[in-house]
């Protein structure tokens, strides 16, 4: 009869049953099969843990790819807070020579006044001069202050015209500076936001490798409680497979 292979196999001792032919094959064949599934699962649980090997260390190239352009960020973000500085020194030399530079026009607009004065009463003594009758030059007294005051106007003239003379070159010398500073700061600016270019690549490069690396500690984590399922599934079937022998 193949009644007795309605007997759960786990309850099957031979010590006491005598198994069929019949019954041997199906205990042959459920061994077989169970033997079967457990290398499946051994094929499984070798790929899965392939995977969770390969997507932790993965995760841990992606991370230190990370750490490594959030250093490189840092130096940049220090290279672009020194240009800022610079900048701001720069915009401070600017002003206080644009404010020198307008200090010395009006002080080259009142020498200007001052010299036109000096030379229209250097012009008036000229005129004056020629226009005196020799009768009223009694002494050689006389003479020597009339030409002695058109002396002392023509030296007070070019005093002043010395004068005029070494506030235009200062005030032509600040423009140069104002000029070259300008420029400079142009060209600062043009490194900081070229800085800022890099530094703006780089922090999202920093963020894609993050996510990737996020990623792949999820799925290093989902395949992780896989094998952990298979390796239960797998004691399960060979904890079968010896109650059938």
């Amino acid at each position: 009869s193949f009644a007795l292979s309605l007997i759960p196999f786990q309850n099957i001792s031979h010590a006491e049953v005598t198994l069929t032919p019949e019954q041997e094959d199906a205990l042959k064949k459920a061994q077989n099969e169970k033997e079967d599934a457990l290398d499946e699962l051994k094929d499984k649980i070798k790929t899965y843990q392939k995977i969770v090997n390969l997507k932790d260390k993965e995760h841990d190239q992606l991370a230190a790819q990370a750490e490594n352009l959030a250093a490189q960020s840092d130096v940049l973000q220090g290279d672009i807070t020194s240009n800022e500085r610079r900048l701001a020194d720069l915009g401070q030399q600017i002003e206080s020579l644009e404010s020198r530079v307008k200090e010395k026009e009006k002080v080259i607009g009142v020498q200007k006044d001052l010299l036109a004065n000096v030379l229209r009463s250097y012009y008036d003594s000229q005129t004056q001069a020629v226009g005196v009758a020799p009768m009223l030059l009694t002494s050689p007294d006389d003479f020597d202050r009339l030409l002695s005051g058109r002396d002392h106007l023509f030296e007070t003239g070019e005093g002043v015209r010395e004068m005029l003379s070494g506030i235009v070159n200062l005030r032509n010398s600040l423009v140069r500076e104002h000029t070259l500073a300008s420029e400079k700061k142009v060209e600062v600016a043009s490194v900081k936001f070229q800085l800022e270019q890099q530094n703006a690549y780089l922090e999202n490069s920093r963020r894609n490798k993050e996510a990737l690396a996020a990623k792949a500690a999820t799925e290093q984590a989902k395949y992780s409680d896989m094998v952990s399922d298979l390796e239960k599934q797998r004691k399960a079937i060979e904890d079968e497979i010896e109650q059938l022998d």
